[in-house]
């Protein structure tokens, strides 16, 4: 027998019974008794009899049981299981069930196909999720670096400025910094002073107290971290009732704006005073998380202006329908066919080349001569998509590019090259310049995630790029001492004077304004002596729904996830 009205989902339990079928009889028309389905099912015969009429009644197979002792039982899968699953799969996800359809896809293995289909079957789902206020985002990348100290990437932004707040707050309109987490602050000689407010919570309900902010910082003050030398100045926190104390060991008119910086943000600390858990007290919290897939739910305690949207749901696929599924769909790296369908985001970023230090390197001669014969690709090379850039930033673009070293060698050796995965499009009329120039290039390919730079590198020049927030003196500022040109490109001397060099910059100026300006001088040492050459300009590219607004972006192309809502 067959029932006529099956159900439109199947529990996990039934599905590992039709699994069980599918591999003992396939879909054939079989005859069995009731002792081989009970070994099938590792289960009694009374079971086994019971397990075979609910499935039957239900619709997922065709069950005629023997009548009277010795006649066998025919059974019959409508399909194989891999399509049973599927069809599954596609209608959990089609009706909004994203989460189930996961569930199943995990406990099967079938995680990489549900993968593969997902942007098949989204474009419905958005509208369910629409209904529930749930914001549906689509990205190329893994589940991003999430620790506040250690996030290298543009893709943690979004995820840290959701989870994650800082103590104080940068204004771009107005260049002023503003209280955040502290509601009170100001600061008297060498010291910074912070007066928290009462009433932050962490996402686990523990309240925010200055212990936990005095934890936050002795770990960035005291460990090794990405973003460690622009804590040099801090020599001991304090804290005094509701007030966290900064103590310097000098005057650092930059160290407020470094409170500013999302990679500064109050994580929950560990017993060990590091972050193991994204626990932060923002606007959102990380709810679930996966490698390609993670949730983000609105905090409903939050103390400030929470956001609008409900939940967002990121799904991580490189599948070309994406694109039209998800209510954003952000697409890196970004391919030449992006650039004509998505829409153009302005970003202050910018693709560069770094000559890499280590005992084979290429001379001082043969560095000056590629810079010169790259400019000349660049300039050439020019559209509005990338316009060459004379500098790192935009901010200085005006003051020209000028190679002033005499001697220029073509080196006779090969050179090597590496970038990462998915760069190809940039990178590739590059190489074939080169080549014309008669330059072989040696290319190594390294995947995007996680950060592959490293000082064991013996290559001869990195291509990468460098994207800068809204606050853009302590960006360039942060760029010049904590990037990869400063860690792979330069020597322990060179490190030790170009650091010495920016302080002493940061001491002569009179404001923020001022430094900025200054701060140049230390990027034309650099581009002097050929540790680095910048390229052009680049820009984020998004594919996002008529339905969803607030989609305004910062300086590195980013939208927030607070200012966000659904129609």
């Amino acid at each position: 027998m067959m029932s006529t009205h099956s159900s439109p989902f199947i529990s996990i339990i039934h599905l590992q019974r039709l699994k069980q079928l599918d591999a003992a009889f396939g879909t054939t028309r079989s005859f069995v008794d009731i002792n081989q389905l009970a070994e099938v099912f590792v289960c009694s015969e009374r079971n086994a009899s019971k397990l075979m009429n609910t499935l039957a009644s239900k619709g997922y197979v065709s069950w005629t049981p023997g009548r009277g002792r010795g006649n066998k039982s025919a059974i019959t899968l409508p399909q194989p299981f891999d399509v049973l699953l599927l069809k599954q799969l596609e209608s959990q996800v089609r009706t909004g069930q994203i989460n189930e359809a996961f569930a199943h896809a995990e406990h099967f293995q079938k995680r990489t196909v549900l993968q593969e289909k997902l942007p098949l079957w989204l474009d419905e789902t958005k509208a369910e999720l629409s209904k529930e206020n749930t914001l549906l985002y689509i990205v190329s990348y893994h589940f991003p670096e999430w620790r506040p100290t250690h996030a290298l990437s543009a893709s943690s932004i979004l995820f840290l400025e959701a989870v994650f707040d800082t103590l104080v707050r940068y204004d771009k309109e107005t260049g002023k910094i503003h209280p955040h987490l502290a509601h009170h602050y100001y600061d008297e000689g060498n010291q910074y002073f912070f007066r928290l407010r009462p009433d932050v919570y962490f996402h686990n309900g523990e309240k925010l107290e200055p212990k936990h902010v005095k934890a936050c910082f002795d770990y960035r003050r005291t460990t090794t971290h990405p973003y460690h030398i622009l804590f040099r100045h801090l020599d001991s926190i304090e804290t005094k009732g509701d007030w966290v104390i900064f103590n310097m060991k000098q005057i650092d008119p930059i160290f407020l704006h470094l409170l500013t910086d999302i990679h500064s943000a109050v994580f929950y600390p560990s017993k060990t005073d590091q972050p193991e858990q994204a626990i932060g007290t923002g606007a959102y919290s990380l709810t679930h998380r996966e490698r390609e897939h993670w949730v983000l739910t609105k905090n409903t305690q939050y103390f400030g202006i929470g956001g609008l949207i409900e939940r967002a749901e990121f799904w991580s696929t490189k599948h070309t329908d994406a694109i039209r599924c998800g209510h954003v769909y952000e697409k890196c790296p970004v391919q030449p066919e992006d650039r004509k369908n998505a829409n153009k985001v302005e970003q202050h970023a910018c693709a560069a080349l770094e000559f890499v230090c280590h005992p084979n390197r290429l001379s001082s001669s043969e560095r000056a001569w590629l810079v010169n014969i790259i400019r000349q690709f660049t300039i050439k090379n020019s559209s509005s998509i990338a316009p060459f850039a004379n500098s790192i930033m935009p901010y200085h673009q005006e003051k020209g590019f000028h190679l002033f070293q005499q001697t220029m060698t073509k080196p006779t050796r090969p050179i090597s090259l590496k970038y990462r995965k998915g760069d190809e499009g940039d990178i590739t009329p590059l190489i074939q310049f080169l080549a014309a120039e008669g330059i072989e290039v040696e290319c190594h390919v390294v995947d995007r995630i996680g950060h592959p730079w490293d000082h064991g590198d013996i290559v001869d020049i990195h291509y990468t790029g460098y994207v800068f927030g809204n606050n853009l003196a302590f960006q360039y500022y942060e760029w010049l001492l904590t990037s990869n040109l400063f860690k792979v490109c330069l020597n322990d001397d060179e490190r030790l004077n170009l650091l010495r060099f920016v302080d002493l910059l940061m001491n002569d100026s009179n404001d923020i304004i001022d430094f900025m300006d200054k701060l140049y001088r230390a990027e034309d040492w650099l581009i002097q002596n050929c540790h680095y050459v910048p390229l052009w300009r680049d820009h984020a590219f998004y594919n996002t729904s008529e339905k969803l607004h607030g989609k305004q972006t910062d300086n590195m192309g980013v939208m927030s996830l607070s200012n966000l809502w659904l129609e």
